[in-house]
């Protein structure tokens, strides 16, 4: 009897190891350029699609990218088994619900202000609240922002959408805005060289973005994900498509693409 329990329960674990052997990777995201996004032929691209296309080829893996709602996409990560979700910011609350690879960029945030802007002087927290500073409504930055002790009426001014946050601070309608770098750069390629942005003190350092993965998935494959991503980080392949995409803001008055290309992105504490 004893006996026939245990070929039963192998059957049983045999079967549902075979199961996830067998389940096919696949990775889903969200639209958030510059990290992943749609291209002009509703392709998958971006700076983390880019660098997991990288690590998939190392790794000899297969895994079709899909562009979802965030909430569609974390839900389906969570539940499926050989899924990957990007990119993610690792919160506390996530942290035992997937393996984590990375981090594979910096989520430190800034204030940041249009160069021609040589009123505003920004060293501290305390200096960022004497100007008007932008936020989208319900966005990560607005409740940084609260956080910080901005308020509408005082000092916050709340946009809709992205676009017209960035607008309004082209037309000195507001003062600040809170990015990291990698975003910062991506808008200010669409802002234009007029509106080149200037980096000013750093607002939050994070944990930094990373590449989440289901816990069920197959361990010998997610091994050599996680071996994949080591060598990309290690061989200066990740350092540069980082730079491709980082190219656009600068920390001084005029651009200085030596220094950028000197900074690390794989240390949160790193600045352009």
């Amino acid at each position: 009897m004893l006996n026939s329990l245990k070929d039963l329960v192998r059957k049983v674990t045999g079967s549902a190891e075979e199961k996830v052997a067998q389940e096919p990777w696949v990775a889903l995201t969200e639209n958030w350029p510059p990290y992943n996004y749609a291209d002009a032929d509703h392709n998958p691209t971006g700076y983390t699609t880019e660098l997991l296309r990288l690590m998939l080829k190392r790794a000899r893996l297969v895994a079709p990218i899909q562009i979802l709602p965030w909430t569609e996409a974390y839900v389906t990560a969570s539940k499926r088994p050989n899924t990957l979700l990007f990119t993610v910011l690792k919160k506390p609350e996530r942290e035992d619900l997937f393996h984590w690879i990375g981090p594979i960029a910096p989520s430190s945030v800034y204030f940041f202000k249009i160069a021609s802007r040589g009123d505003i002087e920004v060293r501290s927290v305390a200096e960022a609240a004497g100007y008007q500073l932008g936020v989208t409504h319900e966005g990560g930055y607005e409740g940084i922002a609260r956080k910080l002790g901005f308020s509408v009426g005082l000092n916050l001014d709340v946009s809709n959408d992205d676009e017209t946050v960035f607008w309004k601070l082209t037309q000195r309608r507001i003062d600040l805005i809170i990015d990291t770098e990698l975003s910062a750069a991506h808008h200010a390629r669409s802002l234009g060289t007029r509106n080149r942005l200037v980096k000013l003190t750093q607002v939050d350092q994070g944990v930094g973005h990373f590449i989440a993965v289901n816990r069920s998935s197959n361990p010998e494959e997610l091994k050599n994900l996680q071996s994949a991503f080591n060598e990309v980080k290690r061989s200066g392949a990740a350092d540069r498509v980082y730079q491709q995409y980082l190219l656009g803001t600068t920390s001084g008055s005029e651009p200085d693409l030596e220094e950028q290309k000197k900074s690390n992105p794989w240390n949160t504490d790193s600045s352009v």
